[in-house]
């Protein structure tokens, strides 16, 4: 099957990553990337052909597509991203499958853009529910969950995070993963850090991520006092050990697709705390992998924080199940094997 990618960002996020280990498990596809996107240089790296288009909002490099996607005859177009789908969508030329990770529904605008792809690959039943609500018909959906190479994550060496934030040894550490952007509810875990020191929890936290929001949780965190209590550490290189010294991974999402970073903590044997938000629930089991809190609501996210920390071995004992589940559900050749078996179906199934 030949297959032509197509990825419009010029950020590194949880598409980014799915989109090189289909990639990497296969070398014969190709991919239409901006001239500097993150991921062009590591699919190069794979020896991955990499056709650079000049994508610049919902319109600018859609003839350039076009144009491609005629000279290269692909049996299907992927889009990976919003304005990937409706780019590939006014190109034409080949059968078009769409990746969707966000669990907010389509506007009502939207919507005939949603017509026009052969099939869905939905990141959870939680996408796949918005799409099915949006119009898109169940048999045109099919689910795969992200999959994440365990390596890195199950003996990282934890990086020495203690005695660089210079907070003593009864400090409990709390770390976020994820873009600094609205929907990931950092603005929530900042207010929920308050209530812990207000109730006497000697927690610290640090959120590992970039993004638009920074300027704003700057100042919240100066406005709520916590400065030398919660950390922006930027954009990480390092986050399996960052997952290997702090005690709790906390996931605040008001929307989440499904949560990579939640594997990836899962993966570490780092004990987690979530939000029930979209995808969420489909990968911690509450009270079993993990606790699960009500997203959005301050109070509920330090309850649950609070009693994380409070019953430790028990929590404990949650990420040691958690290792175990992450490793057998969220394998990278899990989610290959079940991206093209999608892919192939789209392709045969005449009455989609």
């Amino acid at each position: 099957m030949r297959v032509l990618h197509v990825d419009t960002a010029r950020e590194w996020r949880g598409g980014q990553t799915q989109l090189l280990l289909l990639l990497r498990a296969n070398p014969h596809h190709e991919v239409a990337l901006p001239p500097d996107a993150p991921l062009r240089p590591a699919a190069e790296g794979l020896g991955i052909r990499v056709h650079p288009v000049s994508f610049h909002g919902p319109w600018r490099g859609t003839k350039t597509l076009a144009r491609l996607i005629r000279a290269r005859g692909p049996d299907l177009v992927a889009a990976h991203t919003s304005h990937a789908h409706g780019h590939a969508l006014l190109a034409g030329g080949a059968p078009l499958v769409v990746h969707r990770r966000l669990d907010f529904r389509p506007g009502v605008l939207s919507r005939l853009k949603y017509r026009g792809p052969r099939g869905y690959v939905a990141v959870s039943q939680a996408v796949k529910g918005e799409l099915s609500v949006a119009g898109v018909a169940p048999e045109r959906i099919e689910v795969v969950h992200d999959g994440v190479d365990p390596e890195p994550f199950l003996d990282a060496e934890p990086i020495p995070l203690r005695d660089s934030l210079r907070c003593g040894p009864n400090a409990v550490l709390v770390g976020a993963v994820g873009a600094l952007v609205p929907h990931k509810g950092h603005a929530v875990l900042v207010d929920a850090m308050a209530i812990l020191r207000s109730s006497g929890v000697p927690a610290v936290a640090v959120i590992a991520g970039e993004g638009k929001l920074r300027g704003t949780l700057v100042r919240q965190i100066r406005r709520r006092g916590l400065e030398g209590v919660v950390h922006l550490l930027g954009h990480r290189h390092d986050v399996p050990g960052l997952l290997g010294a702090i005690d709790v991974m906390c996931h605040p999402s008001l929307e989440e697709g499904m949560g990579q970073a939640v594997v990836e903590a899962m993966l570490a044997g780092t004990p987690v705390v979530a939000s029930a938000a979209g995808g969420i629930p489909e990968v911690v089991e509450h009270e079993t992998t993990g606790r699960l809190v009500p997203p959005g609501v301050a109070s509920e996210l330090a309850r649950g924080l609070t009693q994380a920390i409070a019953t430790m071995p028990a929590t404990r004992r949650f990420a040691e199940k958690a290792r175990t589940a992450a490793r057998a559900r969220f394998g990278p050749e899990r989610m290959v094997r079940g991206t093209l078996a999608a892919y192939h179906r789209f392709l045969t199934v005449a009455d989609l």
